[in-house]
C-alpha cells in the first residue's frame, strides 16, 4: 500500500476538525476556517482521486 493515498484525507479530517472545533475562529476570520475546510475538501478529493486512478493503472 502506498503511504501518499493517506495524505489527502488526513488533510480533510485535519481541516475539517479546525472548523468544527472553532479554532481559527478569531475576529475578522470568520469564514477562513470554514474556506479551509471547503478548499481542502475538494483540493484533496480531487488528488485522492488523482492519486488512487495512478496507483490502479500502475503509474508509480
Amino acid at each position: 500500500m502506498n503511504w501518499r493515498l493517506f495524505v489527502p484525507p488526513a488533510v480533510i479530517i485535519l481541516a475539517w476538525s479546525i472548523h468544527l472545533a472553532g479554532v481559527l475562529d478569531l475576529p475578522g476570520w470568520e469564514g477562513f476556517s470554514r474556506g479551509m475546510a471547503l478548499g481542502a475538501l475538494f483540493s484533496m478529493s480531487f488528488l485522492e482521486a488523482l492519486l488512487v486512478y495512478r496507483h490502479w493503472k500502475g503509474l508509480y
